[in-house]
């Protein structure tokens, strides 16, 4: 559910709620098959906003060397727009031109928390509190280009063609507030 009910959230293929497989005793998580399983969100505009992103992910499959699994994100399919996606061994918070990441590979069954963020002109990766290095990266202050077009997707990219295999709780959308900037906890 949209805790802030200001947006209907679509549940695509055969997502589901699981209470097995939780981050926290006594809750519920979401399971993609990481087949044609996805949420769609709506329209989501940061514009120059800050924003967060953020979650709880536990990756049940890298299908092949060549895996590409969008864990939240609205893009146009080329470089413009936003995302956070992991893709063969890197975890990359897109937002247009640079492509930024770090080298990365989740242990399969293990919950990790990841964060991206952008506070004016900077933007920030976290994986589980800590600050990547490489990060923040300016991306100056203007308007986020891409933002145009599809909607805001958890568990697959705009073409549908790079879905999340695991499961993913209390995923948070935050527009206006970026809320980490320095390692956390």
């Amino acid at each position: 559910s949209d805790l802030s009910q200001s947006t209907e959230i679509k549940c695509i293929g055969n997502v589901a709620t699981d209470a097995t497989t939780v981050k926290f005793a006594g809750t519920k998580s979401i399971a993609f098959d990481g087949t044609d399983d996805y949420l769609d969100v709506g329209d989501i505009r940061y514009g120059a906003d800050d924003f967060t992103v953020e979650g709880w992910f536990n990756f049940q499959s890298i299908a092949n060397p060549n895996h590409i699994a969008t864990l939240i994100g609205r893009h146009d399919g080329g470089s413009n727009g936003w995302d956070l996606v992991f893709a063969i061994s890197t975890l990359y918070f897109r937002t247009g031109s640079p492509t930024d990441g770090v080298s990365w590979t989740p242990t399969m069954g293990v919950w990790y928390h990841i964060a991206g963020v952008r506070s004016g002109a900077n933007k920030y990766l976290f994986i589980d509190g800590t600050l990547q290095s490489s990060f923040p990266v300016n991306i100056g202050t203007g308007a986020l280009t891409g933002e145009t077009t599809g909607t805001v997707k958890i568990g697959t990219a705009k073409d549908l063609s790079t879905d999340f295999n695991g499961y993913m709780q209390d995923v948070r959308i935050t527009k206006g507030l970026a809320r980490y900037t320095a390692n956390f906890t």
